[in-house]
Parts: structure tokens; sequence; C-alpha cells
């Protein structure tokens, strides 16, 4: 763990009415200039992640449902518009916690290279016992 508060939580905009709703995102609004993103869900009672990268930056965005975010020791919860910054060299998991499929959005600094992935998986036993 690296000491001190990693988590810095933020909703950048989001506005919700009858017809359903609209999220937004930018480089500005993010203050980050991304050059790779990924959509996807995480099943209720699944985890995604587990893993910490050395040269990649990424923020992750709930789009709709209830994420859990845990960086390294940290913990919050993520509503849709919330985003989260992730520090190089830290552990990063979500979860959903909830009984609804969670969507989100990973904005990266880098396009993924999968023959350099940059991604260092860690045991998530911890993890699972802990939420026994």
């Amino acid at each position: 763990m690296k000491g001190g508060n990693i988590i810095q939580k933020r909703n950048i905009g989001s506005f919700k009415d009858e017809r359903g709703t609209l999220l937004w995102a930018s480089p500005t609004l993010l203050s980050f200039d991304y050059k790779y993103l990924t959509t996807g869900s995480i099943e209720p009672g699944c985890f995604r992640g587990s893993h910490y990268h050395k040269k990649t930056l990424e923020q992750f965005m709930c789009i709709s449902g209830s994420i859990t975010a845990y960086l390294d020791e940290e913990k919050t919860v993520l509503e849709p518009g919330d985003v989260v910054h992730i520090p190089l060299n830290t552990v990063h998991t979500f979860a959903n916690e909830s009984r609804e499929t969670a969507y989100f959005i990973e904005f990266k600094n880098v396009e993924f290279d999968k023959n350099d992935p940059d991604t260092y998986k860690v045991d998530t036993e911890a993890l699972r016992k802990a939420k026994k």
C-alpha cells in the first residue's frame, strides 16, 4: 500500500430524465489525454481487474449500475458518471456487489498492445475472503 488516499472519485457529468440517462467525457473533462477506451460489464457477484500497471495510466467510469472500486486497500462505490483515476503501480479491482449488471468505460493513455499488455496480476483470494 502506498499510504495516504489514492482514491480521487469525481462525477464529470450526467443527465437523467424519463427517456434515460446521458453521460459524457472528454480529455478536458477528465483532465486526461486518453488514447484508448474500453467498454465492458461486470455481472453481479463478479470481479474485474486484480492487477496493476507499470506504465499505463487509466481512468475508470461507471456508466450503469453500481461498481465497488478497490485501489490498493482503499475502496469506494461508483455510481453512473463517477470516475476514478488509477495511478501507476496501484492494484485495482472492480466488483459488482449489486444484483444488476454494471457497465463501465475504461480510458487509457496508450493503445493496448497484446505483445506488451503491461498487466501484472495479483492474488485476489484475500479480497474474496474479506467479502465473506
